[in-house]
């Protein structure tokens, strides 16, 4: 079962971030980037190893949407199966702190 809970500048996702649950963790992810914070985090901890590209592509928009009103965005609790989809799509960046 997917699920997401925003603790203030901290948005936890468990489940899959798969497509089909795309439409739910884009109104959190909309939450996450309205906080006053300047820092915020998604935690894939609880997150399930599969990530397809549409929930790859959804963590590089909330990356750039952060980005661009001025704030940071990390990925925390990143698996090595997480790591391993993120590289093989294009997208190592949103994990390596040297593109930040």
């Amino acid at each position: 079962m997917f699920k997401t809970h925003l603790d203030g500048n901290v948005l936890a996702i468990s489940g899959r971030l798969v497509a089909s649950n795309l439409p739910f963790a884009h109104r959190s992810g909309q939450l996450l980037l309205d906080q006053p914070d300047k820092e915020l985090i998604v935690d894939l901890s609880g997150a399930d190893d599969v990530l397809d590209i549409a929930g790859i592509q959804l963590l590089a928009v909330l990356f750039q949407s952060a980005k661009r009103r001025g704030k940071k965005l990390s990925i925390s609790g990143v698996r090595e199966t997480q790591k391993n989809a993120l590289g093989l799509a294009g997208f190592k960046f949103l994990i390596d702190d040297q593109y930040r």
